[in-house]
Order: structure tokens, then C-alpha cells, then sequence
């Protein structure tokens, strides 16, 4: 998931809704389509949620430089702090696993 790049995960948003919609006229003519109709959707709902995230996380904070100046980096440095002391004592998935570390990291 490109949760760093705000502008492509937009236009994979965007991809995938006029995706979803065009499935949904051809599947008039093709009894197949609800399948990847359903694919497409939930691929749809995945990227609004990362785009409610990114405008909730702008939301909050703007409130909170209005209140706090400086010192609202605190809160999303210590949630991120917080999250990597998690992943690093309890890791989400194998170190084999794991694209920066894996065999072929650095390769290009």
C-alpha cells in the first residue's frame, strides 16, 4: 500500500471508483462481473479509509497546532514511536518477509 504518497493513493482511488462503475454498466451484459465487482469494491473501501485517515489526521492536526503550536509533533511522534517499539519487541510479519531486509534489499 503507498501510504506515503498522498497523490498516487488518490489516483489509485480514483482508478479503482471508475473501475467499479465501469464493472458495474458492463455487468449488465456479463453475468461474470459481480465477482470483480465485489474485488473492486472492497479494494475501494480500503483506499477511502486510508483517505479518511489522511483527512481526519489533517484535521486533527491543524486543531491541534491552533492549540498547541510545536509541541502537537508530540502526539504523532510518540504514536509512531509507540508503534515501531511494538513492531520491533512483536513483528508483524517474518524478518525473511520484510522488503528492507530480505534477500534481494539493495539489489536494483
Amino acid at each position: 500500500m503507498r501510504t506515503t504518497y498522498v497523490t498516487g493513493m488518490f489516483t489509485h482511488l480514483a482508478e479503482e471508483t471508475v473501475g467499479y462503475f465501469a464493472d458495474r454498466h458492463d455487468a449488465r451484459h456479463d453475468p461474470s462481473r459481480p465477482e470483480s465487482m465485489q474485488a473492486r469494491a472492497g479494494r475501494v473501501r480500503v483506499l477511502l479509509g486510508v483517505w479518511s485517515t489522511y483527512a481526519a489526521g489533517g484535521v486533527c492536526g491543524g486543531f491541534c497546532e491552533i492549540s498547541w503550536a510545536a509541541y502537537a509533533l508530540a502526539v504523532p511522534a510518540a504514536l509512531l514511536t509507540a508503534i515501531v517499539a511494538i513492531d520491533r519487541r512483536w513483528p508483524w510479519h517474518a524478518p525473511s518477509q520484510d522488503p528492507l531486509h530480505g534477500a534481494h534489499a539493495g539489489a536494483s
